[in-house]
């Protein structure tokens, strides 16, 4: 049975989900609402610390993350200019464009070949947000869905691009649950995954067949993985594994390249952290443990994780290396810098 206190987190986190969004219409830049410091005690058994750090089998970088960064553009949300639009910097020259267009927008996901991206923002006319397609100039800006498949009052957003490059995946709000849906890049639908409780955040393995997400299947907020099955024109998951079983808050899953390690965020240490365990759950270390929050992870290949770090005024985006520990400070300002996600092409 679960306690009033997981269930309180729970509900928590679901709020958040729902001031997340306020934000975003709103262009606030205010942090999420804070969390209580009770799971740290909860949480110690089964928690490992990263010493040393993870050194992954098969690593993509020639020397550890300390002067140099290598070839890619980081893509993000960010309120610099008062409300939130995406941005994106290329690593090696440093230099960054903010992708003028709508207000707001926001959660970017790559195409595969890097020449797209997908995210939310607010549909025109109307107090509601959908899901839109540019190219990664911001140029060719076009919503994914047509008109008559808009149905008011529902919400679509935190969209994923399938490394096949023929499915979105993306979070919807029916019903009061939240739940996955699926869709081609031409604004098809391939149905949704609701398995009567909430479910959000959806993230790729590396070859299609699997999707990560954050879960209230048991009471609290967990990481969950499934297989992905295509029946008749339409998309199921199958096999659903909880991989966390924890009362603490654990959200954002992201699975690195090589596919085997899941990042996600977690208060199970009293403040939002990042992690990393093993794809099938094992092995669970904190890669970034402060007192500040970090949130929302992003893989650069294998061996770096993007994250947001909570400052006195905003949040700022940055690069620490899984083998060394050392952080790159990629994005630094007074606003509301979120949700990094990293393409390896240009």
């Amino acid at each position: 049975m679960k306690t009033v206190n997981e269930y309180t987190k729970a509900s928590r986190f679901a709020f958040s989900l729902c001031l997340a969004i306020l934000f975003a219409l709103s262009g606030c830049t205010q942090s999420e609402p804070g969390r209580q410091s009770d799971s740290a005690v909860e949480n110690a058994q089964g928690f490992s610390p990263i010493s040393p750090l993870l050194a992954p089998e098969h690593s993509a970088f020639d020397s550890p993350l300390t002067s140099s960064l290598p070839d890619g553009i980081l893509a993000f949300h960010s309120g610099d200019s008062g409300s939130l639009q995406i941005h994106r910097i290329d690593l090696q020259t440093g230099q960054e464009i903010r992708l003028i267009g709508m207000t707001p927008s926001f959660e970017p996901s790559w195409s595969p070949d890097c020449q797209q991206m997908v995210f939310a923002a607010k549909q025109d006319n109307s107090e509601d947000f959908g899901l839109y397609l540019m190219d990664q100039e911001g140029h060719n800006r076009r919503p994914l869905f047509s008109e008559e498949d808009l149905t008011p009052g529902l919400m679509k957003w935190a969209p994923a691009w399938s490394p096949t490059g023929e499915i979105i995946a993306y979070q919807a709000n029916p019903d009061g649950l939240f739940q996955i849906c699926f869709t081609s890049p031409e604004g098809d639908s391939l149905g949704c995954y609701s398995p009567g409780w909430s479910v959000v955040s959806p993230s790729w393995s590396p070859d299609g067949r699997q999707l990560v997400f954050s879960g209230l299947g048991d009471g609290s907020w967990d990481i969950y993985i499934a297989d992905l099955i295509h029946s008749g024109g339409a998309i199921s998951l199958e096999n659903v594994v909880n991989l966390t079983k924890s009362s603490s808050v654990d959200a954002y899953p992201r699975m690195s390249q090589n596919g085997q390690y899941i990042a996600f965020q977690s208060d199970r240490q009293g403040t939002n952290d990042i992690y990393i365990m093993r794809a099938d759950g094992s092995e669970l270390q904190a890669v970034v443990n402060d007192i500040a929050d970090e949130v929302i992870p992003g893989w650069l290949r294998s061996e770096g994780i993007f994250y947001s770090q909570e400052l006195v005024s905003g949040w700022e985006i940055n690069l620490v290396d899984i083998r060394t520990g050392v952080v790159n400070k990629i994005k630094s300002s007074d606003s509301l810098n979120k949700w990094p996600v990293w393409c390896d092409a240009k």
